[in-house]
């Protein structure tokens, strides 16, 4: 399995959330929507008041959330230490995320991964394998919690099927969990049970 950098699965969060809100999936947390408008850094030519950091984010919000709401969340934000203030070269101030900010975002990223099917069917199997410690178990329930809501079909006790292709997904998903190490992805054309799998899966 290719190993994504985390400046690239932040990206891939920031992405599938951006989607959901677009969506009509139902409601994310105003934290999180204050999170994503932050996320690519908010430069000031002055240290931020809560009323420009206000300004900005309005544009980016809905109008249902009043000013109130708004400040609140962002001063919540700064005292879980989500974001912090940095001076660049220029003297301007950086509103950026923390770690902390982002494993907010990946965090509930997580429940938004879903993998879009293709119109057709490329006649290969794509098997997820894994073997984590048993000092990981809340990782590799996770895990299986995952991707049994994604669709995959299980083979045997730590094998998995899917048709589709899912590399970035599963990259995301092992990652956020803290097994990817433990995780294979192998791609293959041909498999005992296919007949049995494209049964399963809807294919022909």
């Amino acid at each position: 399995m290719r190993n994504n950098t985390t400046d690239e699965l932040l990206r891939d969060s920031i992405s599938n959330l951006k989607k959901f809100i677009n969506s009509e999936n139902g409601k994310i947390k105003l934290t999180v929507m204050i999170l994503l408008a932050l996320a690519t850094g908010l430069a000031f030519h002055y240290e931020p008041t809560l009323l420009s950091v206000f300004l900005f984010l309005k544009k980016y919000l809905p109008d249902s959330y009043s000013q109130k709401q708004i400040r609140y969340a962002f001063y919540g934000i700064k005292k879980r230490k989500l974001v912090h203030i940095v001076k660049n070269s220029n003297r301007e101030s950086n509103i950026v995320l923390t770690n902390r900010g982002k494993r907010e975002i990946k965090s509930f990223s997580i429940d938004t991964v879903n993998i879009i099917k293709p119109t057709k069917w490329d006649n290969k199997w794509r098997i997820l394998i894994f073997d984590i410690p048993i000092r990981f178990r809340k990782g590799r329930d996770g895990l299986r919690w995952k991707i049994k809501e994604l669709g995959f079909c299980q083979l045997q006790k730590s094998v998995w099927v899917y048709p589709y292709p899912c590399e970035k997904e599963i990259s995301m998903v092992t990652d956020f969990f803290g097994v990817r190490k433990y995780a294979e992805l192998i791609l293959t054309d041909h498999l005992f049970s296919e007949i049995k799998l494209k049964k399963h899966f809807g294919l022909s």
